[in-house]
């Protein structure tokens, strides 16, 4: 069975992970969310140039999510943009990676802990930069 990435975020880093993920055996990305259209346009060529066909992209992050074409969530988008698409995925019951920081602030960061502890959903983060206590 191959597992089916979404990419939040397909700028320089989102691209990078797509012709990662292009690397893995029974792995693909299947759709891709950016807010700007020059980004959606170069995760698409990044994903056809890795042998990814098919690909969907979409204009919001919570339409990703809805969608029923991924098994597993990357965020790689801008960092103001961590803690709210983390709400959003964590709502769900994808594995996420979230690229760090998970938060700008630390009270976000601290915010997002008590439904993380309430759901199902694993997510792991690159905690490289998280803010401190």
């Amino acid at each position: 069975m191959t597992l089916r990435y979404g990419v939040v975020g397909t700028g320089m880093m989102g691209q990078e992970h797509i012709r990662n993920i292009a690397l893995l055996g029974e792995a693909t990305v299947t759709a891709i969310a950016d807010t700007r259209e020059e980004m959606r346009h170069a995760g698409l060529a990044a994903a056809e140039q890795a042998g990814m066909a098919g690909v969907r992209a979409f204009a919001d992050h919570k339409a990703l999510l809805s969608s029923d074409l991924i098994d597993a969530l990357l965020i790689v988008s801008p960092n103001d943009t961590h803690y709210q698409i983390t709400l959003d995925a964590l709502a769900t019951n994808l594995p996420i990676l979230l690229e760090k920081p998970s938060a700008n602030m630390q009270r976000s960061s601290a915010a997002r802990m008590p439904l993380s502890k309430s759901t199902t959903t694993k997510a792991l983060s690159r905690t490289s930069g998280e803010p401190s206590s």
